[in-house]
């Protein structure tokens, strides 16, 4: 199958997809806070999860 964008088009169109506050990762958060976890979102360290309990 050929690409029907040019890599720029391409490039334009995936930068402008964000990868955080996703509605799937809303909805595990949600219920992790209604749970009585408390988290911080998106911290950097050497494994880098996405939620670090």
């Amino acid at each position: 199958m050929t690409d029907v964008h040019t890599k720029t088009i391409r490039s334009k169109n995936m930068a402008a997809i964000k990868s955080r506050n996703t509605r799937p990762e809303m909805v595990v958060r949600k219920a992790l806070h209604k749970a009585g976890f408390r988290y911080q979102c998106h911290r950097q360290c050497k494994t880098d999860p996405l939620t670090t309990i």
